[in-house]
Parts: C-alpha cells; structure tokens; sequence
C-alpha cells in the first residue's frame, strides 16, 4: 500500500493574536513529533498515513485552526504502521495551543513558541514535553491531563505560565522545573490513583502544600517545614519569584525532590 504524505503550510490568519488565535491537533493513533519554526507561517509539516484510511484534515475558520484525522469507512489494516505527524510551529505571533491525543506517541519540544495557553490532554501512550528555551510570551494557564500514559515534563519554569493544572487517572508523571522562573507560579497536581515525580532545582524558589487524603506525599532533603507546607531554602530565604505546588492525591503517590 502507497503511503499517504500531505504536506502542511498552515499560514496566519489576519487580525490579532494572543487570546484570539487557537491551534488545536486532535490526533488518534499517531507518531506526533512538534518542534519550533523558523518561517513565517503558523504550521509547516509532514503528514505521512501508512494505513491509508487515517488522512489529515487542515482546517481553519477565523482565528481558529484545527488539525486532525477523518478517518475513512475502512478498517485500519493490522499489519501498517501508525500515522506520523512531524510539525514545526511558528513564532511570529503569540496564540493558544491546544492538542488532543488519543493513542499516540508524542514528543513536543515548545521552546521559543510564543504560547499564552497550552492544554495538553492525552488518552494513552507516552508523551515527553519540553521547554528547551523561554517562552516570549505571558502563558495565562498550563493544562495536563492524562489516562493511562507516561508524561515527562521538562523545563517547566521556562513555559512562563501563571497557572498550572496537573491532573491524571492511571498515569505516570515526570513532573521537572528547569528552566528560568520569571514570575510567580501557581501548581496545582490532581494525582488520583498516577505516580507522580516532581523535581524542583534547588536555586528555584518553591513551597509544596500536600491535601492528599489517601495518598503519599514523599518529599526529600532540601526542605523544611513552615506553615503547613515544604519550603526549600530558596524560598525560606524571601527569594522571588516563587512556584507554590498544591498537591491533591487521592490513591496515588507524589515525591518531591530537588535537583
């Protein structure tokens, strides 16, 4: 079977960005790869569909893009690989990222992307999400929401997010603050029955307040006590910007370390 490639030259639209503009990937089973542009344009990529009944679908109305599958009538052949997506996001405008994972293998490094919201909500398989360099723009709200997969979150200090929400059923998280915080953080982590891995550096001030009722909180040398919460010596010391973590497990189990 000829494998199905179509090529992706997603342009800005006119008008604003910021808040107005939105990119949404809402992909199924898939090979998802997303770097940074160097161009002009919105989106530029590669889809390659080696099942033949998982095409693309580019779609933009206004100030709001979407990229997904349209799956056909006909089963997905047992013996073809997954659909692969490789795609370079641009940086000429700040907008709103959202991606939609089902199945799928995802591997996202944002560094550079000038995001004021990125939502990241995954069914199942592995995602590894990286800020490799600082985001230019304020990020209003950082989202993550898993089923049963592996995350690996890296860099989070340079995604300059204001809020943070991590929330996963049967997953497990890696959960790293590298990176320059430049302002406040407000982190919020719903374990529910995930395995949780939260690793701070220790020149990065943060205090971590446990409201878990069933489950475990481990948190491990570097921090002391105070007020109800963990604080590590950057942040007894009055030093600023700081993260505050919340974590809420319910059966899972959290540990904090620092790096």
């Amino acid at each position: 079977m000829a494998i199905s490639a179509t090529p992706i030259d997603l342009a800005f639209p006119d008008g604003p960005g910021g808040d107005a503009l939105e990119l949404r990937i809402a992909l199924g089973p898939c090979r998802v790869r997303i770097g940074t542009g160097t161009g002009p344009l919105w989106a530029t990529g590669r889809y390659e569909d080696p099942t033949g009944v998982l095409p693309l679908q580019v779609t933009q109305e206004g100030p709001r893009a979407r990229l997904s599958q349209s799956p056909t009538a006909r089963a997905v052949p047992s013996s073809a690989r997954p659909p692969s997506l490789d795609l370079q996001l641009g940086t000429a405008r700040p907008y709103q990222l959202v991606i939609d994972g089902g199945a799928n293998e995802t591997v996202a490094d944002l560094g550079g992307i000038p995001l004021t919201r990125l939502a990241f909500h995954h069914g199942a398989g592995r995602s590894d999400v990286d800020f490799s360099r600082p985001n230019p723009a304020d990020m209003a709200a950082l989202e993550i929401a898993a089923g049963g997969v592996a995350m690996d979150l890296r860099n989070l200090a340079n995604a300059n997010f204001a809020e943070m929400a991590v929330s996963g059923g049967a997953a497990q998280y890696r959960v790293e603050f590298g990176g320059e915080l430049r302002r406040d953080g407000e982190v919020k982590i719903n374990a529910g029955v995930a395995s949780v891995e939260v690793r701070i550096p220790a020149a990065t001030p943060a205090r971590v307040r446990s409201e878990s009722l069933l489950g475990s909180l481990d948190v491990g040398d570097g921090f002391v006590t105070r007020e109800g919460a963990y604080w590590n010596e950057a942040a007894a010391s009055g030093r600023t910007p700081a993260l505050r973590i919340a974590v809420n497990s319910v059966l899972g189990a959290v540990t904090v370390r620092s790096t």
